[in-house]
């Protein structure tokens, strides 16, 4: 499917049964498939081409659950720095260990934000959570955004992180 337009791009013919589970792999090059007629089949993106299959009645996907929030680190003044330290930002939700391969900043403001401390690669263990410390430095006052991408090994999480560039008094 074409996210943007809601269009059938490709058809991946195999199954016979319906297919009630699908995931892919972050980077778009893969997607596993599940199906009633108890097969799981992996799938190359680039080639669409059947890579592996899998029979039996037993085998599931197995997806880890990862969370996270949007970060606001509030007020800071233009050409300062702001360091902030949000304790349990990444959370595993699942039922699986949860590893964390990439954490990027992107969008146009993005320069103004780092990160600080708690860099991945890292896993976070079932029911735990990872800390990681965040840096502001506006440029320019007025408020700031940019997107924060957590990459894991089964999906892609999107947050914001934002601040407020304040203006020195003259």
């Amino acid at each position: 499917w074409d996210a943007v337009q809601g269009t059938l791009l490709y058809t991946l013919a195999g199954h016979s049964g319906a297919v009630n589970t699908v995931n892919w792999r972050p980077d778009g090059s893969k997607v596993v498939t599940g199906s009633d007629d108890y097969t799981i089949k992996i799938w190359n993106l680039k080639s669409l081409s059947l890579v592996q299959e899998a029979i039996s009645p037993v085998y599931s996907i197995v997806v880890p659950g990862g969370a996270a929030h949007d970060i606001d680190l509030k007020q800071c003044p233009v050409g300062d720095v702001k360091d902030t330290l949000v304790q349990a930002y990444l959370q595993n939700t699942g039922k699986y260990p949860l590893r964390i391969d990439s954490l990027q900043v992107t969008g146009t403001e993005a320069p103004q934000f780092s990160i600080i401390s708690g860099s991945p690669p890292f896993e976070i263990p079932v029911g735990g959570a990872q800390t990681v410390e965040f840096r502001f430095r506006p440029e320019s006052a007025g408020v700031k955004s940019a997107f924060l991408l957590l990459y894991t090994q089964a999906t892609t999480i999107r947050q914001t992180i934002r601040g407020e560039g304040l203006a020195s008094p003259i």
